[in-house]
């Protein structure tokens, strides 16, 4: 929770970023869902699959050395973690990540500058 709240307070960070970590937290927190929680391992996958595309979405705006600043665990484990949401947002079917992704994109121009290359990775 300390990365959420650290990221969320970050004045590096654009407004509409914060604004998508911030759904993703009340979507979680939400009791409704597409696919109902009480289905044993498919009633996850919604809330599964949201938390992958938001986490490749941040590491693709967030620059590599405000997410480091803010990570409160190993930087290896971090590179881990962000090697595997890229690998599991590639089984995402890209239909779905263009509509939830032109929607945040059409609500104006105020995007992070995005991870350096190489960093990371």
């Amino acid at each position: 929770m300390g990365l959420v709240k650290g990221l969320l307070q970050e004045e590096r960070i654009p407004k509409r970023d914060k604004i998508v970590l911030g759904g993703l937290l009340a979507l979680l927190a939400s009791p409704i869902d597409l696919i109902p929680d009480f289905l044993p391992l498919v009633g996850y996958l919604d809330d599964l699959i949201m938390v992958i595309l938001v986490l490749d979405y941040l590491f693709a705006r967030i620059p590599w050395e405000v997410m480091v600043d803010h990570y409160p665990w190993d930087p290896k484990g971090y590179q881990r973690i962000r090697r595997w949401v890229r690998r599991l947002s590639g089984a995402i079917p890209s239909f779905l990540k263009d509509l939830i992704w032109s929607r945040v994109e059409a609500s104006g121009p105020d995007l992070g500058k995005g991870e350096k290359e190489g960093k990371g990775s």
